[in-house]
């Protein structure tokens, strides 16, 4: 389905991209907002596609970055990324992305054809180990309303999609309000042991919170919320990353989960905004 052809699907897939529920009308657990799927069962036909725009690299502050990735595996046994502590709607883990694990195991996917704007991008998704991320144009992610996705049959030896057309809404940008940035973004950690956040409500299906070292090294905490445009992180996960600077990103989840050929996908555009603490 290529050129003039796809626009006449356009308004069919984004008609299925209602974000909260998982294809067939359920609403969607708070793990299944995930971009990346974190737990699985033996057997599991499982992927995840993920456009990610971070409008300031959270390391970085004053540049951004735009990665897009397709990630197809089956489950040999049941598991779960790992995570070294919870408390709530939060998590503490070093892991984010199914690349370098060996179970789930990389499935044929064939030829995957990324749309964002007027931009597209192809990849083909068909080896022993999962695929590194592409990098998009981040120009060309700002201006775009909608991500879409497509694969066909038969588009490589061993290919296991036969069909796949679906997209999201772009989600919206979760500006930072509190802790209320200063010059490039920058605040001093708020007294107390939790940390009380708020953000420009996008309406979105889910907001990730994510709280790290600047450094980018060593675990860090994640939180799923609803997108009310205010979020308090539990102060019991705070105290490693209280003491020196840390950076809080805040990104505005709009998600798709679709039933196809056997695979349970997600889709999601994730962009987000993000500050620096001082201590």
């Amino acid at each position: 389905m290529r050129g003039c052809s796809w626009l006449i699907v356009v308004a069919a897939l984004l008609a299925a991209c209602g974000g909260d529920d998982d294809g067939n009308g359920t609403p969607a657990t708070p793990d299944a907002l995930y971009p990346v799927p974190r737990d699985w069962s033996a057997g599991e036909q499982l992927a995840y596609v993920l456009l990610s725009y971070q409008r300031k690299v959270p390391t970085m502050l004053r540049d951004d970055a735009c990665t897009m990735e397709a990630q197809f595996g089956v489950a040999v046994a049941a598991g779960r990324l790992p995570e070294s502590g919870a408390e709530g709607a939060c998590i503490v883990t070093d892991t984010a992305s199914w690349l370098g694990l060996t179970d789930p195991t990389p499935a044929c996917a064939g030829v995957i054809d990324f749309r964002v704007g007027d931009g597209s991008q192809r990849v083909t998704i068909c080896g022993a180990a999962f695929t590194m991320p592409l990098t998009p144009d981040c120009a060309g992610v700002a201006g775009a309303d909608t991500f879409l996705v497509e694969s066909g049959p038969d588009e490589a030896m061993g290919d296991v999609i036969a069909s796949l057309a679906h997209g999201v809404e772009e989600p919206g940008v979760p500006l930072i309000r509190t802790p209320a940035p200063q010059g490039d973004g920058t605040a001093l950690w708020p007294d107390g042991p939790d940390l009380d956040l708020a953000w420009d409500r996008q309406s979105s299906s889910g907001v990730e919170i994510v709280i790290g070292q600047t450094s980018g090294t060593g675990p860090q905490i994640r939180c799923l919320a609803a997108d009310t445009g205010s979020f308090t992180v539990p102060g019991s996960l705070l105290a490693p990353y209280r003491s020196g600077m840390a950076f809080v990103e805040v990104a505005a989840l709009s998600q798709n989960r679709v039933s196809h050929d056997g695979f349970e996908t997600r889709i999601s555009w994730r962009e987000s905004d993000a500050i620096w603490l001082f201590p």
